[in-house]
């Protein structure tokens, strides 16, 4: 979703994920129309929409404009829309209440320090080749720190092993290292908001 709700930009992103180009002159119609004719030739199966959130940023008008036009792709392409956000996403469309009823809404926990994290730690190093020779993973007190950087929440768990895995390929594939987390460029996600609301 781009940063306010505007149909045509919304359209925009979705073709140039694929590589098509566009023009930011071109009306909204004219996208929705290239989106249409573009997911019929890739055989689209499922359009996931991530910071849907940003759709609140407008005028209500601007916000059922984009939000019927997700509802309207789902019903044309006859695909699941997923739309991906924080828990302020789900009040913009329980405002409309036949989006409200299109979109069931499925909250994703913050993950508790433990085993189950320490789990997903493994399987997102598995996913992304970065080897933990020692069982890093498994120690408790990385798995906490880990945790502690990320407030446990998915995408930023992702992101951070992912950071991890470029400082892995920076030093020729070696193995997970405890002291790449104090290398590695990252505020936690708490520290984020407090210094954007006391900045």
């Amino acid at each position: 979703m781009p940063p306010g709700p505007d149909l045509g930009a919304l359209y925009g992103n979705v073709l140039r994920a694929v590589n098509v180009p566009t023009q930011p002159t071109w009306r909204w119609e004219r996208k929705q129309e290239q989106v249409l004719k573009l997911a019929g030739t890739l055989g689209l199966r499922m359009l996931i929409v991530d910071e849907v959130h940003n759709v609140l940023q407008g005028k209500i008008d601007q916000r059922n404009l984009v939000l019927n036009g997700l509802k309207f792709l789902s019903n044309e392409l006859r695909i699941p829309v997923v739309a991906m956000g924080t828990h302020d996403a789900l009040y913009a469309f329980q405002t409309d209440q036949q989006i409200g009823n299109r979109f069931e809404p499925l909250e994703v926990p913050r993950w508790k320090a433990g085993r189950g994290y320490a789990l997903f730690l493994k399987q997102l190093a598995g996913g992304m080749t970065l080897k933990d020779d020692d069982d890093l993973l498994g120690s408790r007190p990385f798995v906490d720190r880990i945790h502690h950087l990320t407030d446990g929440l998915t995408g930023e768990t992702y992101r951070l092993i992912g950071k991890l895995r470029m400082l892995a390929v920076q030093h020729d594939g070696q193995s997970l290292q405890e002291e790449w987390l104090g290398k590695v460029d990252w505020t936690a996600p708490s520290d984020r908001r407090n210094r954007s609301t006391t900045g």
